[in-house]
């Protein structure tokens, strides 16, 4: 402190001795009284945070400083009384004039998005801790869809912006939205697609139809409510519809790449070597379900089949899911038994195998396992 204060002093001398003091240029600029060149080097402000700047006693008019917390060059724009710090124009904190410490993003949230819809009522309330008045300007985009807000602080501390969404959104799942500030902050928002669903009987929440199938079925043989045939932990890459071609080459890949159906002489499974993590949950790699739906487990479906008034094909359809006899289709590819047999898929593993939900016209609500590469139908649960 000595030795700053011995250079400051130093300085006023000089400054108080002649008109104008250079450093770097012999010829400083005669409306200045100090002018400092360099191509190599700048100027140092002193460095603090917020906290450390509000204990300035009295901080002089037109005091600058360089401040940590928000990462901007500050000026005392008000008096010394009541001091105003400013960032020099240009600081990103708002995109606007005021300066912001801090944002939180997860405030408020209001409306739906849709995919392929165009936006309307959907909102996202920020909240702001504003440090300098001013405005701001703040937009964040993601999945087609473009949040914008804009307008002037008119105090200080926590103040809450309303951020409008417009666009179409693109495709369904969870977008990341990223605030064009410093600091920003992020909030996730989620498209789902309108699923038609129906409540159980046992409270939860499933598609009211098959994977695929184009109404809710009006009696058990109802062909319109079949639906497509799975191969257990496949993708909807058109193998399952029941007209597909079929190839007997097994799959390296999780995604074979093609829509045929793979048939099988020994392996069981059309993927080699297998993988069981397919159809596991929302997050599942090749999950068919819509957004927000899964395929049900073993023990979801003892749930459902203990609720029927009888476990067999009159009990499965007259149950709120309305199952249908769809049929299976072989490892050779074969269709077989549609108006007979059923078979839905789990997404329980028992070893080289999948466990399936089965009934026919005198008995089941069986669950057996099987192996993967047989086709059968799909219902999914909300998860």
């Amino acid at each position: 402190m000595k030795k700053l204060a011995i250079i400051i002093l130093c300085v006023f001398n000089i400054l108080s001795a002649i008109a104008q003091v250079g450093i770097g240029t012999s010829t400083p600029n005669s409306n200045v009284n100090l002018e400092i060149s360099s191509t190599t080097q700048g100027i140092l402000f002193p460095r603090i945070t917020s906290a450390q700047r509000d204990l300035i006693s009295n901080p002089a008019e037109g005091l600058t400083i360089f401040n940590t917390t928000i990462n901007c060059i500050q000026t005392n724009t008000g008096t010394t009384a009541v001091p105003n710090w400013k960032c020099f124009a240009g600081h990103p904190s708002s995109n606007g004039t005021a300066v912001v410490s801090a944002y939180t993003c997860s405030t408020a949230s209001a409306g739906t998005l849709t995919p392929s819809t165009v936006v309307s009522g959907v909102t996202q309330t920020i909240t702001a801790t504003v440090t300098s008045v001013g405005t701001y300007s703040i937009a964040t985009s993601a999945n087609g869809v473009t949040f914008v807000g804009s307008g002037p602080f008119a105090g200080t501390g926590a103040q809450n912006i309303v951020l409008t969404a417009t666009g179409t959104p693109t495709a369904s799942g969870s977008n990341t939205f990223t605030l064009n500030t410093t600091p920003n902050c992020s909030f996730t928002r989620t498209t789902e697609v309108y699923v038609a669903s129906v409540t159980s009987t046992t409270g939860r929440i499933w598609m009211d139809r098959n994977l695929g199938g184009s109404q809710v079925a009006t009696a058990f043989n109802d062909a319109l409510s079949y639906g497509d045939l799975y191969q257990w932990g496949r993708g909807a890459d058109g193998h399952q519809l029941r007209t597909s071609a079929t190839t007997s080459s097994l799959s390296s890949n999780d995604v074979p790449g093609h829509g045929n159906f793979i048939t099988t002489s020994g392996s069981g499974d059309w993927r080699s070597p297998a993988n069981t993590s397919l159809w596991q949950g929302v997050n599942g790699i090749n999950n068919p379900c819509p957004y927000g739906f899964r395929l049900p487990t073993k023990a979801e479906w003892d749930i459902e089949i203990a609720s029927w008034g009888s476990v067999n094909q009159a009990g499965a359809f007259a149950s709120p899911l309305k199952l249908t006899s769809a049929g299976f289709r072989q490892t050779n590819g074969v269709l077989n038994n549609d108006n007979v047999w059923a078979d839905y898929w789990s997404s329980t593993i028992n070893n080289n195998q999948s466990v399936i939900m089965n009934f026919h016209s005198t008995g089941g609500g069986t669950l057996n396992s099987y192996d993967r590469a047989w086709g059968f139908s799909c219902r999914c649960i909300k998860n």
